[in-house]
């Protein structure tokens, strides 16, 4: 309701660690994260690397702009007897005089229904976010966040000049991507998932 009247909308922090993640993956769409959680685990145990490192991606990589709109994709909104389930969602902006989508959460099935889908193949949870003026596949610079351990192939207009690969202690190049026939492939392991925060992907 308030996307498109230039209010900045915080998303929820969820409060406990151990549903932050689908918490942060829906942030990716609606803007600033919140932040009302522990500092150790219930247990008292230190906070899980890969726990700090979505926290630190959506700190990083979600979108400034305060004026947008959802992309409710195969997400469903919900009525008066049942709550909204959101699964593949998206934000467009107004760029050029064109709605274009500047992130978008991939999640469960695909749709091969939707056109918007159509350059997505993926396993596991995945947020793609613009990170320049202009939308996910014109952008210059994408950033990538893993939420399982899987794979993300997406269809882009040329090869990437260099992928990052980030979390919250250090940036380094990595070559564990392919690229082939017009489509760029990252695959990700349960141990780096872990250690890495997402990938930038500078065209």
């Amino acid at each position: 309701m308030l996307s498109d009247k230039q209010v900045a909308i915080s998303g929820s922090s969820s409060y406990d660690w151990n549903v932050d993640d689908e918490v942060i993956l829906n942030t990716f769409i609606l803007g600033s994260p919140g932040a009302v959680l522990g500092t150790h685990m219930d247990d008292g145990s230190e906070v899980p690397e890969k726990y700090i490192n979505r926290r630190y991606a959506v700190n990083k990589w979600y979108r400034k702009s305060i004026e947008w709109q959802p992309v409710w994709l195969n997400s469903q909104l919900g009525n008066m007897q049942s709550a909204p389930r959101l699964n593949c969602w998206g934000r467009t902006e107004n760029i050029d005089g064109k709605d274009q989508i500047t992130a978008i959460v991939l999640k469960g099935k695909k749709d091969n229904t939707l056109k918007e889908l159509d350059a997505f193949e993926w396993e596991g949870r995945w947020a793609v976010v613009s990170q320049t003026s202009n939308g996910i596949f014109e952008a210059r610079q994408l950033a990538v966040i893993p939420f399982d351990a899987g794979f993300i192939s997406i269809k882009l207009p040329s090869a990437p000049e260099k992928i990052e690969k980030v979390n919250n202690q250090e940036l380094v190049l990595t070559r564990k991507w392919d690229w082939k026939n017009g489509i760029l492939t990252i695959r990700i392991d349960e141990k780096e998932l872990n250690q890495t925060a997402g990938f930038i992907i500078i065209m």
